[in-house]
């Protein structure tokens, strides 16, 4: 038993995470999410993790969670995507269905997917106003440079942003619920 919370540790543990990457191949720093997704399926997890590339439509998002056995506990979405930060942050953050945009903005979302726009935005809304996503969902979001040219590599702030990235990711994995005391945003 924790001492602090009251809480076994058992209680504490989710028994299925996803951890998946999301955004486009070959667009520099919007490959961010595909490109960290092999660097970690090369390495150990402990067993119940899952590392995917979620780079594909959130309709079909909804079935694979749906479809998932045993269902996800946990899942962490990252990526990069705009939010008006300096280029290269990374903010972790817990998503609430509380987050939800009106139907309106969710139906935008589902035409933007099935024309192929592919983003954590669009990825949450959906499979959230579907019910589909567990209680416990984490962004890890990458501010991208805002030039969106076809082409390999990331620029200098995202490349120096991979460690913190990937530093999050690990402590995801760690299988080790979030203290219910964890802020909005926080750092590793």
């Amino acid at each position: 038993m924790d001492g602090r919370s009251g809480v076994t540790a058992q209680e504490e543990r989710p028994v299925h995470v996803l951890i998946a990457g999301v955004g486009y191949s070959f667009l520099h720093d919007w490959s961010v999410g595909p490109k960290v997704v092999t660097m970690l399926q090369e390495r150990s997890w402990p067993a119940g993790v899952d590392i995917d590339d979620w780079s594909f439509s959130p309709l079909d998002g909804i079935y694979r969670l749906g479809a998932a056995d045993p269902p996800f506990d946990r899942t962490v979405f990252f990526g990069a995507i705009e939010r008006g930060r300096p280029v290269g942050s990374v903010v972790r953050r817990r998503w609430h269905s509380a987050e939800l945009p009106s139907p309106e903005v969710v139906q935008e979302c589902v035409g933007e997917a099935i024309s192929g726009v592919i983003n954590l935005d669009n990825l949450v809304f959906v499979c959230g106003a579907f019910r589909a996503l567990p209680e416990d969902v984490v962004l890890i979001e990458v501010e991208p440079l805002a030039d969106e040219s076809w082409g390999d590599g990331f620029s200098p702030a995202v490349e120096a942003a991979i460690p913190e990235l990937l530093a999050y990711i690990e402590r995801e994995a760690a299988l080790v619920a979030a203290p219910a005391s964890a802020t909005h945003e926080d750092r590793p």
